[in-house]
C-alpha cells in the first residue's frame, strides 16, 4: 500500500509543478496590449475614397459633377495601419494607402496604301493611330485614437474617432502634340471625420484579428479639371453623410 502511495506521490509532484506553468502559458495567450506597444496591421475594406480621370483636351463642351462617395459602391480598399498605445487602454493610429497607374503615350505609325482607298488588300499596311498617355495617382491617410475595453478571453472592444484625407490626380497627354503639348488635368480632394467602433480578438499575444465600422461619417469632396493649359478650372463639390459605412477586416501584429 505504501509502495503504491509513493508511486502516486512521485507522479503527482511533477504534475503539480507543471500546473502553474500551464496556467501561466494559457494566461499568456490572452495577454493584451499595454502602454508602449506598437501594432502593425493590414486592412481590407469596402468603400471608395476619391477617383478622377483627366478630360480629353479637344472637346467643344465640358461639364463636371461631384459623385456621391459611399461604401455602397463596394470598391475594395487595402490599407496599412500603425498603432501606438500611449496608455494601457488608449492608442493613437495612422492609416495610409496609395495607388498609381501610368500608361505611356504611343506615337502614331503611318501605313502604306493607295490614297483614297477604303478597303485594304493583303499587301497594304493600315495606319496605327497614336495612343494618349495617362497618369493616375491616389493617396489617402487618416489620423485617430481609440479607447479599448477588455471583454475577456482575448476579446477587446474599441471606440474612437478619426479624421481622413484623400487626394487623386490624373493627367492625360493627347496624341496630338502639335496642338496639345501639355497634358489635361483632373484632381479630387476629400476630407472626412467619423466615430469608429470595432472588435479585436487576440489569437496569440502578438497576432490579432479585427472587424470595424464607421458609425457615422461626414465627408466633403471637391472635384476639378483643366481641359487645356491656360483655361479656367472647372469644379464641383459635394457633402455626404454615411451611417454604418466602410466595414473592414484587419489582421495585425503587436510588438
Amino acid at each position: 500500500m505504501n509502495k503504491l502511495f509513493n508511486i502516486f506521490l512521485l507522479a503527482a509532484i511533477p504534475l503539480t509543478l507543471l500546473r502553474p506553468t500551464a496556467v501561466a502559458a494559457q494566461e499568456k495567450q490572452y495577454d493584451l496590449p499595454r502602454k508602449g506597444n506598437v501594432q502593425v496591421s493590414v486592412i481590407v475594406g469596402a468603400g471608395t475614397y476619391v477617383t478622377k480621370t483627366a478630360p480629353v483636351p479637344d472637346l467643344t463642351d465640358y461639364s463636371i459633377s461631384a459623385p456621391i462617395i459611399n461604401w455602397f459602391d463596394k470598391s475594395p480598399i487595402l490599407e496599412l495601419e500603425g498603432r501606438w498605445f500611449f496608455t494601457d487602454r488608449w492608442a493613437a493610429k495612422l492609416t495610409a494607402g496609395f495607388a498609381m497607374n501610368v500608361s505611356p503615350r504611343q506615337d502614331a505609325v503611318a501605313g502604306l496604301f493607295e490614297e483614297g482607298t477604303t478597303n485594304l488588300t493583303v499587301t497594304d499596311i493600315p495606319n496605327y493611330l497614336g495612343v494618349g498617355g495617362s497618369e493616375n495617382y491616389q493617396l489617402s491617410f487618416s489620423l485617430g485614437a481609440d479607447h479599448y475595453w477588455d471583454l475577456g478571453k482575448g476579446l477587446m472592444f474599441r471606440l474612437g474617432a478619426e479624421g481622413g484625407f484623400a487626394y487623386a490626380k490624373a493627367k492625360y497627354k493627347a496624341n496630338d502634340e502639335d496642338n496639345y503639348y501639355d497634358p489635361s488635368k483632373g484632381m479630387a480632394y476629400m476630407v472626412n471625420v467619423s466615430p469608429v467602433a470595432g472588435l479585436d480578438y487576440y489569437v496569440t499575444r502578438t497576432l490579432f484579428l479585427s472587424i470595424g465600422v464607421r458609425v457615422l461619417t461626414y465627408q466633403y469632396s471637391l472635384y476639378s479639371e483643366i481641359p487645356q493649359p491656360g483655361l479656367k478650372t472647372l469644379a464641383a463639390d459635394s457633402h455626404t453623410f454615411n451611417f454604418l459605412g466602410r466595414p473592414e477586416l484587419k489582421i495585425g501584429f503587436t510588438f
